[in-house]
Formats: C-alpha cells, structure tokens, sequence
C-alpha cells in the first residue's frame, strides 16, 4: 500500500515528482494534495486527519483478509 502526500505550494519538490512516484507505485495506492509547503505545516491537522484514516483502512484491509 502506498500513500503519497504532497504540498500544492511546495518549492522545493514538484507536484509531478509526487505524481510520478503515485504513477509509479503497484497495487493499492492513493494521493492527496494538500493547500501547502513542503513541510506541510500549514496543513497540519489535515495531513494527520488523512494518515490516521488510511492507517485505519489499512488495517481493515488486513483484518478483512485474513479472515476470508
């Protein structure tokens, strides 16, 4: 599984170079863009608010199919 988070105002990474490794990534994979910087510390809840969630639905994930 593979989460990919980038900043829209990030100066130092591109956009694309998130969306290349998005592109590049197999199986189940997601990307989320968030109005911020590289740090992403101007987003911060939101980027917390986003991981918290995938952790959960990976671990649905996993608990889902090891019970099938």
């Amino acid at each position: 599984r593979t989460l990919v988070m980038t900043g829209l105002l990030d100066p130092i990474e591109p956009t694309a170079w998130s969306k290349a490794i998005w592109k590049e990534a197999k199986g189940d994979k997601q990307i989320a863009f968030f109005i911020g910087t590289h740090n992403l510390d101007e987003c911060a809840q939101e980027v917390y608010d986003r991981l918290f969630c995938w952790i959960l639905d990976c671990k649905h994930a996993t608990v889902s199919n090891t019970q099938t």
